[in-house]
């Protein structure tokens, strides 16, 4: 068997491996805070050693940027698999299903949000890396309104709305937790703010 192959034993003992690294920082980052935990603290958690770790991630902040990397092509096709008759902010805003239905993703999107808020630069640094998202989501719906994104601003300024109302959402959720009120009602709340675009 190749192990080099995705789904080998190879690459599952590397994904196991990088989950688990990112699941202790984030642990260690939510106790101590981000900029009191050191690379020694995160990989004596996980028992294995320094030069390991560098092999997965070239900085401790490297753990905190790759979070959600898998959410955009969820993101998308969830969009993609919407009713093609549903109006684009309803589709926008059901795609977004994918976050919320996953209570262990909305805990770590909300420890994400406070640990960002902790620190402006690493903020700066990962809104940079969701830009792609917005990118991504914008041609999805470009193709769902069978128009052009270089010619029509609406999917551009839609997507871009759309992962404004979900931070704003998981920052709301964060900072007046309501017992009851989940992350997904929050963010309906979001989106109903901006409705008339429909």
């Amino acid at each position: 068997m190749n192990d080099a192959v995705p789904g080998g034993v190879r690459a599952r003992v590397r994904q196991a491996i990088t989950d688990e690294l990112c699941a202790a920082a984030l642990r260690l980052f939510e106790e101590r805070g981000y900029d009191r935990t050191t690379v020694d603290d995160i990989v004596e958690v996980v028992g294995i050693s320094q030069r390991t770790f560098f092999r997965y991630f070239a900085t401790k902040e490297d753990l905190l940027l790759r979070w959600g990397d898998d959410l955009s092509p969820l993101f998308v096709g969830r969009l993609r698999g919407r009713p093609a008759d549903e109006a684009p902010w309803t589709a926008l805003r059901r795609c977004l299903d994918v976050l919320t239905e996953d209570p262990g993703r909305v805990a770590d999107a909300q420890l994400l949000m406070r640990i960002m808020t902790a620190s402006p630069a690493l903020s700066a640094r990962i809104t940079q890396r969701r830009l792609p998202w917005a990118r991504e989501l914008e041609v999805a719906l470009a193709e769902r309104m069978g128009t052009d994104p270089a010619d029509d601003l609406r999917p551009s300024v839609l997507a871009a709305a759309a992962l404004s109302a979900l931070s704003i959402a998981v920052t709301r959720s964060i900072e007046q937790p309501r017992e009851g009120v989940e992350l997904g009602a929050v963010l309906d709340q979001a989106f109903a703010a901006l409705a008339p675009v429909d």
